[in-house]
């Protein structure tokens, strides 16, 4: 019971998952939707930065609650995706 109050504040979350194994991401959808959330899957850490930018809202808000993504993925890896995201997120501070 306890496990089923934590999971409830995970209903409709939105999920970034960056993952580049076939298996991993049907794998990783089905945990994560099987808890309530939403999950977008992309490839590649390049991905999970364009579906990023195409996901901010009119008002500056981004529409993803969670990213996860996979450290080593071909074209962009999540290390490197990472680096680009930060400095938009602390954006807000900065100004």
């Amino acid at each position: 019971m306890l496990l089923l109050i934590r999971c409830a504040g995970l209903q409709g979350r939105m999920v970034l998952l960056a993952e580049d194994n076939l298996i991993n991401q049907r794998v990783a959808k089905m945990m994560l939707s099987s808890l309530g959330m939403t999950v977008e899957v992309v490839s590649n850490g390049q991905e999970a930065v364009d579906a990023v930018k195409r996901r901010v809202g009119h008002d500056g808000v981004r529409q993803f609650d969670v990213l996860l993504m996979d450290m080593a993925m071909p074209v962009m890896g999540g290390v490197d995706a990472t680096k680009v995201f930060i400095p938009s997120c602390f954006a807000p501070w900065h100004s």
